[in-house]
């Protein structure tokens, strides 16, 4: 072994081994504390890359969720308002065939026929309180309803137009109105019967279009469920590649710790390597 005394090449070695488990200790480390077994592009660019997009559609993945929830409650409100009309309805018909029968006289008749319109006012104001977040939903300013259903901008695939099933139900839009009712004169037997035709069309007109509403719901639950299933599947992909494996990275730190013990007494040896040169001298 060659004794020289102004470069030491084996300090010089024991400080570059000594350097590269200290970085592989370090690496070890922050893969334990942040959870994580890359942390950064240099430590992986092909796998980096990978979590970095499918960080991405996970995000955009989990706001579609989102807005499927929030459309599912915006139509839910459109649903209930609908059917308390349907209830109206009901009761107005069953009203007017009451009307229909002469057993009845011009006071009752009358009484009939200020339940009519009180409940016909009613389907009116329901008309104006049904809203979601200041949005009124059955007023007819909700014919070109979309609802953002996907992660792209296709309009075709992304979005589900509901706007159809936002039907106007204020009385005058569902030919409720009836001059009769309005004239305060008495109303015949005949007038009651002919407005029956009247209520059916409307409540025909409103089950359908709550058909509608109830198969939209059944499309979101559906959307829904797929897209949470798709989340929990990529979600196992980005941790089977990025996710730290405790076990083995505790093993690895604890082998780079005895080999950095055992650097620092090799180094501190190798450093004492040019003293020989002073005994060679005495």
């Amino acid at each position: 072994m060659t004794v020289k005394t102004n470069f030491n090449v084996y300090s010089k070695k024991a400080q570059q081994v000594l350097a590269k488990n200290m970085s592989a200790l370090g690496k070890m480390t922050q893969q334990l504390a942040s959870g994580t077994k890359i942390n950064q592009a240099q430590d992986d660019p092909v796998i980096f890359s990978i979590s970095k997009n499918l960080e991405m559609q996970l995000n955009a993945t989990s706001t579609v969720i989102n807005n499927l929830e929030y459309s599912k409650d915006f139509i839910a409100v459109a649903e209930t308002g609908m059917t308390v009309v349907n209830e109206h309805l009901e009761r107005i018909r069953a009203l007017c065939l009451q009307g229909s029968t002469n057993i009845f006289n011009s006071t009752q008749k009358q009484a009939i026929v200020n339940e009519i319109n009180e409940r016909l006012d009613e389907i009116n104001r329901l008309s104006a309180a049904t809203i979601f977040d200041d949005i009124s939903l059955l007023d007819g300013s909700c014919s070109n309803m979309k609802l953002q259903i996907g992660s792209k901008s296709n309009i075709n695939d992304n979005t589900l137009d509901i706007g159809s099933a936002l039907i106007d139900i204020r009385t005058n839009a569902l030919g409720l109105d009836y001059e009769p009712f309005e004239r305060g004169n008495l109303i015949t037997c005949e007038e009651f019967r002919d407005y029956l035709d009247v209520v059916d069309s409307a409540t025909e007109e409103i089950n359908s279009n709550l058909s509608k509403i109830g198969a939209y719901i059944n499309s979101l639950d559906t959307k829904t469920d797929l897209l949470t299933q798709l989340v929990a599947a990529k979600s196992s992909y980005k941790s089977t590649m990025m996710d730290t494996d405790v076990a083995s990275a505790a093993s690895e730190l604890t082998k780079y710790q005895i080999l950095e013990n055992m650097n620092v007494a090799v180094l501190q040896q190798a450093n004492q390597l040019p003293s020989i040169a002073l005994q060679l001298l005495g």
